[in-house]
């Protein structure tokens, strides 16, 4: 925990993606696709429970690249 708590404090979060980063479209494909599943196409999910489910993966997905790559996230 140490050593996350160690690389954290010194990311500099210094910009934004750009709107040619290919992660910004598919971010907004698959938040359109959860929206219509849970309102119109009858996921039989909570919003909350999507929210939670989408949270915990991308924290596995951080912390198995800082346990595979040896970085964190996103350097």
């Amino acid at each position: 925990m140490t050593l996350v708590k160690n690389y954290l404090s010194g990311l500099k979060w210094d910009r934004l993606p750009t709107t040619k980063d290919p992660r910004v479209p598919f971010f907004l494909i698959l938040c359109l696709y959860v929206a219509t599943g849970i309102t119109v196409l009858g996921f039989n999910r909570p919003p909350l429970q999507v929210l939670l489910i989408v949270g915990t993966t991308c924290l596995f997905d951080m912390l198995f690249s800082l346990a595979f790559k040896g970085n964190f996230c996103f350097h």
